[in-house]
C-alpha cells in the first residue's frame, strides 16, 4: 500500500540521514568502542526483533574472532538510538575515523559485514 510505501521512505532516509555524523555519542555510550579508531561496525539490534535474532549469532561468530564489532542494544538505549534517527532494527552503523560513515537498515549478510570491515 502506499502508506507502507512512504514508511520505508521514511527509514530509508531516516537511515541515510545518519551517514557522515560524528559517532561521539556512541564513543561515550559504547566504551568497547575505543580501541578501533580506524574503522568499526555497530550493531543496532533489538532482543525481540526477528531479524535480529537471525543475526545475532552471526555477529557473535565475527566478534569472537576478533572483529572490530560492537552489539548495542537499541532497547537499554532507546535516547541514543532516539539521536542517531535508528528507527528499525537491525540497523548496522560502519564507524571510520570516528564519524558514522555507512548505516544499514535491515538484516546483513556474513560477506557483506566482512566486506565492511575489509573497506570495501
Amino acid at each position: 500500500s502506499l502508506t507502507w510505501g512512504a514508511y520505508l521512505g521514511y527509514l530509508w532516509l531516516s537511515t541515510k540521514s545518519m551517514q557522515g555524523r560524528p559517532a561521539d555519542d556512541l564513543l561515550r555510550a559504547l566504551p568497547e568502542l575505543q580501541p578501533y579508531k580506524e574503522r568499526a561496525l555497530v550493531y543496532c539490534y533489538s532482543p525481540g526483533c526477528g531479524p535480529c535474532r537471525q543475526m545475532s549469532p552471526m555477529i557473535d561468530a565475527l566478534q569472537e574472532r576478533g572483529l572490530p564489532i560492537v552489539k548495542m542494544d537499541i532497547s537499554s538505549h532507546l535516547g541514543l538510538a532516539r539521536d542517531l534517527g535508528i528507527r528499525a532494527a537491525p540497523t548496522t552503523l560502519l564507524l571510520e575515523h570516528s564519524r558514522v560513515q555507512l548505516a544499514l537498515l535491515g538484516r546483513q549478510s556474513q560477506a557483506r559485514i566482512e566486506q565492511l570491515l575489509q573497506g570495501g
